[in-house]
């Protein structure tokens, strides 16, 4: 029995472009993650100290994407959502746990690029509009840990 389950008299077609975007997908974030990646000592206390916390947001947020990706991938393909409910129930959870982890990345990237533009005279927590919108992202931290 097949696990996966697509219409009927399109399974190959469907399988394989369901494949092949999997694929396609995963290489274009890998070499997005490359590209910002170049040229950063990852194996050094000083390499890594000296990129800058925007950099750091992109890393992840480009990380993550590439987990969602590949595990969309494995549980679609490999696996197969229709299998039995675990696996969907995963499939599920996953979606919800990387698309909350995406936003947050990609919230605090925008509030760093907020504290940067802003006139400022001093460090992150005493510019105003730096701690209204953290406050704002506590609400996505409590749907990650309500989950």
């Amino acid at each position: 029995m097949d696990s996966i389950v697509y219409p009927e008299g399109k399974v190959v077609g469907l399988r394989t472009l369901s494949s092949v975007l999997s694929l396609v997908a995963t290489t274009a974030i890998s070499y997005c993650f490359a590209q910002r990646a170049y040229k950063v000592d990852f194996f050094s206390r000083r390499g890594l100290s000296s990129i800058n916390v925007t950099k750091w947001l992109l890393l992840l947020l480009f990380l993550d994407s590439w987990a969602f990706v590949f595990l969309s991938g494995v549980l679609v393909n490999g696996v197969g959502l229709s299998l039995n409910n675990t696996t969907c129930s995963m499939g599920i959870l996953a979606c919800i746990i990387f698309y909350c982890v995406s936003k947050l990345l990609t919230y605090l990237f925008l509030l760093e690029k907020v504290y940067i533009v802003w006139p400022n005279k001093g460090t992150r927590w005493s510019s105003k509009a730096y701690r209204v919108g953290f406050v704002a992202l506590l609400g996505f931290v409590v749907v990650l840990i309500v989950m």
